[in-house]
């Protein structure tokens, strides 16, 4: 089986982010200049057992690492792990640590204490096993003893096995021949005990010490503040410090990106209103505003969609609503930039993936759809409630959607809520239907279904409520082979499966837009819409 295999993640709930540049000056003299990368929302924390949004994952991994990553082509290599092999059933993995690999310098740690070790491994997978633990779940599903641990009934995992000082060793309940991409999230960083015990609720606020390539300097009002790690194990040359700062305004980045006093964002759709123009399926910066900004897009891991409460909505009703969706009009009102039509749950830019998912609009099938749903209930007209909340267009994609609805008699009352009052509604249940979207840090086609659409991810990620035997069942047998054409093969058969009973309609995806100066070079990306920021650097 090969080492290497396609990228994994979790689910993320976000809206987005965006990231600038600007100068530190020292008196009247810039001394440094600083990458600062800006977040319209905060980042409380990012412990690695933390790392619920998309913000904080970008934070922590320029600070932690697992044993395996996600690079720029999108495809799972090794990280703090130079290599790894498994057992002939897939039950068993074994990881080797790269020699020389280090964590960050602290007052706890001498020169010893800081190469990293097979135990600091075990001491980091037990303690993503603690309760409330964003990684638990993936984990705990494979990993023997992982069950027994979290109930209080074992002192340890028994699945986490020290081999050697530089080997570990993962035995699972059940095969699994993509473990490697599994545990590929920043969330699975490695962390040193020592310095978790020292700053107890403070990791990942105050304090943190990692392997990454980016050292935890402070925490200064507004900013995170870092420096280059000068013994990380990847090398690079690029910048001497980065900051993280809270920008929450569009507008406010915008402005300053045009003004010189900011060199780069995350774009969103509005942003780029008047800034850039579509040529065919190209972005490319209007002529007007070239000397000061660049451009570069690229597909990420994400999908935008109706989620229906399975159980609660008539199937019928859903099947029409489904099928009566312009996801062209969609896209227009919403991202006629960065939309591309999806009618499925996987993203397009996951590497050697073929959809069997067909988009379009059937009318004719609609009705037929609605007719069955009338003899079913006779005299109750077909209605359904649709939540939207402020973020990522949900709102106007709903009303499109109500429009479209009307003219084939469905009434959709639309309910706006915060955006936690949205997901409080879905951890209750208590809803109809909701615009919402994905981003994954999972690329990984079979890992996709498994979290977000199997009886076991219900409320999140599963918030479709969406619960089958037969699919359970067909999900968990696309892990059971090394063959990795065939896995896919068969996830595409199963996305097919899960469109045509309608838990939701998947309107589109997006591509991720950067504009920066163009003095900015060597920052990569990967689909899961981190930065790589290892050979980030300014053009002389």
């Amino acid at each position: 089986m090969k080492k290497t295999l396609i990228a994994i993640g979790v689910l993320i709930l976000v809206v987005g982010a965006a990231f600038y540049i600007h100068h530190t000056q020292s008196g009247s003299q810039a001394t440094d200049r600083a990458l600062v990368i800006g977040f319209e929302n905060d980042v409380p924390t990012f412990d690695p057992l933390r790392l619920s949004n998309v913000f904080a994952l970008r934070v922590g991994s320029q600070v932690f690492e697992g044993l395996t990553h996600l690079d720029d082509k999108n495809m799972i290599v090794g990280a703090v792990a130079e290599s790894w092999r498994s057992s002939p059933d897939f039950k068993t993995w074994t990881f080797r640590l790269r020699a020389g690999v280090k964590f960050h310098p602290h007052a706890t740690l001498d020169a010893a204490a800081r190469n990293l070790t097979a135990e600091d491994v075990v001491y980091s997978f037990t303690r993503m096993l603690s309760k409330d633990a964003v990684p638990a779940g993936p984990l705990s599903s494979v990993l023997q003893g992982a069950k027994e641990y979290q109930e209080g009934k074992a002192p340890s995992v028994s699945g986490l096995q020290v081999i050697s000082s530089n080997e570990v060793e993962f035995k699972l309940i059940r095969s699994d021949a993509l473990f490697p991409g599994r545990i590929s999230s920043p969330a699975y960083g490695i962390v040193k005990k020592t310095v978790v015990d020292k700053a107890g609720a403070d990791f990942g606020q105050t304090m943190a010490v990692g392997t990454g390539p980016f050292q935890f300097v402070e925490r200064r009002g507004n900013e995170l503040v870092f420096k280059r790690f000068s013994e990380y194990w990847g090398a690079g040359a690029g910048v001497e410090s980065l900051i993280f700062r809270t920008v929450k305004e569009d507008a406010v980045r915008l402005a300053e990106l045009k003004a010189g006093r900011l060199n780069a964002t995350y774009a969103t759709e509005p942003m780029l209103n008047g800034l850039v123009e579509k040529a065919g399926g190209t972005l490319r910066v209007k002529e007007s505003e070239a000397r000061a900004v660049a451009i570069q897009s690229f597909p990420v891991f994400n999908t935008y969609f109706l989620a229906f409460n399975y159980p609660k909505v008539d199937p019928d009703l859903r099947r029409a609503i489904a099928l009566a969706v312009n996801r062209d009009e969609v896209i227009s009102a919403a991202v006629p930039m960065t939309g591309m039509p999806a009618a499925g749950p996987i993203p397009l830019a996951c590497a050697g993936y073929t959809t069997m998912v067909k988009w379009g609009r059937d009318l004719d099938g609609a009705r037929a759809a609605l007719d069955a749903y009338r003899t079913k209930h006779p005299g109750v007209a077909p209605k359904i409630k649709i939540l939207t909340c402020e973020v990522a267009q949900s709102t106007p994609i709903g009303e499109v959607l109500q429009s479209q609805l009307k003219p084939l008699g469905i009434e959709v009352d639309i309910v706006q809520q915060s955006f936690n009052a949205v997901i409080g509604s879905i951890q209750k249940g208590d809803f109809d239907s909701v615009v919402i979207f994905f981003e994954y840090q999972y690329s990984l086609p079979q890992l996709i279904l498994e979290n977000f659409f199997t009886s076991s991810s219900i409320p999140l990620p599963n918030l479709f409520y969406y619960s089958k035997p037969s699919n359970d069942a067909a999900i968990a047998a696309l892990f059971e082979t090394g063959n990795e054409a065939a896995s896919l093969t068969q996830a595409a058969v199963v996305e097919k499966a899960l469109v045509d009973d309608a838990p939701g309609v998947f309107l589109f995806q997006t591509q991720q837009v950067i504009l920066f100066s163009p003095d900015l070079q060597g920052v990569r990306f990967n689909a899961a819409n981190f930065p790589i920021l290892t050979n980030a650097s300014w053009k002389k």
